[in-house]
């Protein structure tokens, strides 16, 4: 990297004491150190790092430690249908989903979400809590499926879904619960 370019990184640990915390202030002062987590974000010019570096030794004593690039992390619907190639099933084969229903036992699934518009053809509740999505995962899932939104295919479109909800709102659920949603 160019002399002013930031590199991002990453430590993992046990425990930092209170000299190592201080340590690691002296080298990046603008340092986000979170001990609950036992993770040290901080951005540092190549010379930083190259003196991060050379202490890592005694701010990493824990065998756990860990020293990496912090990544970039975004959340997108639309790339798991590049991983798994369904765009080349839905274009080239021409298949899309259509004619089949998916089973989605989850949190429930939020049967008024625009993408999944005229695309649930049932809502059962096995958890007393009525149908619906309170937590959001299982609508989630029904996209990443079925989902009709322009910007956001999901890997079957023209799939229906049938929102069978056996998680509540917490994400906590019975084995009975996914047991009788099957049946």
């Amino acid at each position: 990297p160019e002399d002013d370019q930031k590199i991002p990184v990453l430590m993992n640990v046990e425990k930092l004491t209170t000299s190592q915390q201080g340590i690691i202030k002296k080298i990046a002062a603008d340092a986000n150190i979170d001990t609950n987590a036992g993770i040290v974000s901080m951005e540092l010019t190549p010379e930083q790092f190259n003196n991060f570096i050379a202490l890592s030794p005694i701010l990493t004593s824990g065998k756990n430690s860990t020293i990496q690039q912090d990544e970039d992390l975004s959340l997108g619907i639309d790339t798991s249908t590049v991983h798994i190639s369904s765009a080349l099933v839905n274009e080239d084969l021409g298949f899309d989903g259509s004619g089949i229903s998916v089973a989605v036992l989850d949190t429930g699934v939020a049967s008024d979400h625009p993408a999944l518009k005229d695309k649930i053809i049932g809502q059962y509740d096995f958890t007393g809590e009525g149908i619906g999505d309170l937590n959001g995962h299982g609508t989630h899932v029904a996209c990443i499926i079925g989902c009709n939104d322009q910007l956001y295919k999901g890997n079957a479109p023209g799939a229906k879904i049938i929102d069978i909800k056996v998680m509540k709102a917490d994400g906590s659920g019975k084995m009975s619960y996914a047991i009788s949603g099957l049946s």
